[in-house]
This record gives C-alpha cells, sequence and structure tokens, in this order.
C-alpha cells in the first residue's frame, strides 16, 4: 500500500462505483431518509455536468479506489463570494487513521483555492466524533449560533435547473 493517497477526477463511467462508497457512506453514518434513486440521480448528474455543479473525486490506494470526496459550489455573501461544500468526504474503515483524512482536505482546500473560493463548509452527523475530530483538527469550526435546516421540494423542482 502507498503511504499517501492520490485524486482522480471521477468520470461518467465511475457512478457506479460512486454508488456503492455512497451506500457504505450512507449505511456506516445510518441515513436511512435518502432514497438510494435520489443519490444515484445526483451523482449522475455531477458527473455529467462538473462545471455546473461541482467536482467529484476518486481517492486512490495506488489502483484501487478507497473512498471519495465531493465538492459541490455554493456563494455567500457573508463572507464574500464564492465557496465550495464538502459535500461528501468517505474513506474505507482500513484506510483511516493514517492522516488520510487530513492529507485529503489539503487537497480539498487547494481546490477551492483553484476555484477562489472564500471558505470551505461541509455537515457533519452529530454522533460521528470520528469525522467531527478530523474536521477541527484541520480548522473547522461549527456555528455557535447556527442550525443547518432544509426544505425539501417536489421531485419537479430540478427541471428548472
Amino acid at each position: 500500500m502507498m503511504d499517501y493517497p492520490n485524486y482522480v477526477p471521477a468520470d461518467p463511467p465511475d457512478a457506479a462505483l460512486l454508488l456503492t462508497l455512497n451506500q457504505a457512506l450512507f449505511a456506516e453514518d445510518g441515513l436511512t431518509a435518502f432514497p438510494l434513486a435520489d443519490r444515484q440521480r445526483a451523482i449522475e448528474m455531477l458527473l455529467e455536468e462538473p462545471e455546473r455543479w461541482g467536482e467529484v473525486w476518486l481517492i486512490r490506494d495506488g489502483e484501487t479506489v478507497v473512498g471519495y470526496t465531493i465538492l459541490t459550489w455554493g456563494f455567500t455573501v457573508e463572507l464574500g463570494g464564492p465557496f465550495l461544500l464538502i459535500d461528501e468526504l468517505y474513506l474505507r474503515p482500513s484506510h483511516r487513521g493514517r492522516g488520510w483524512g487530513s492529507t485529503t482536505l489539503d487537497f480539498i482546500s487547494d481546490r477551492a483555492r483553484f476555484h477562489r473560493g472564500v471558505a470551505l463548509q461541509l455537515e457533519v452527523e452529530h454522533h460521528n466524533a470520528q469525522a467531527r475530530a478530523l474536521y477541527e483538527r484541520n480548522g473547522f469550526q461549527s456555528h455557535a449560533t447556527r442550525t443547518t435546516m432544509e426544505l425539501r421540494l417536489d421531485d419537479d423542482s430540478t427541471a428548472a435547473f
């Protein structure tokens, strides 16, 4: 095994592999409220139009894919411009505790700078202490005054995009 990860942009033929990794992530985090078909559609959209929606990167150990990350585009007036959302970051358990998470966050920070982002944002499950510790070690801070909220739109809402 290599001592460090390498990153390869995902392409449309990688959709099935990404969905398999996504299923592992969601199973670990107990995320049962998100239908598989919705996640599959979103992954396919990202892979088909990365310039519009964001980047998907495979994390590899040599030629073996051991994780992935999804970065999407956003904009925030309060911070002064564009930001990248780390929508997902997943490493197989076999590759955790080796510094690969921090190395990947450095890679993601470089991607954000490349895209002239002013900030990186992410969401982490409250019960995922290991992930929270990783993010905090790498300078991420939780908002003391904010809670993430959402309103799910009907299935036709993506047609306008």
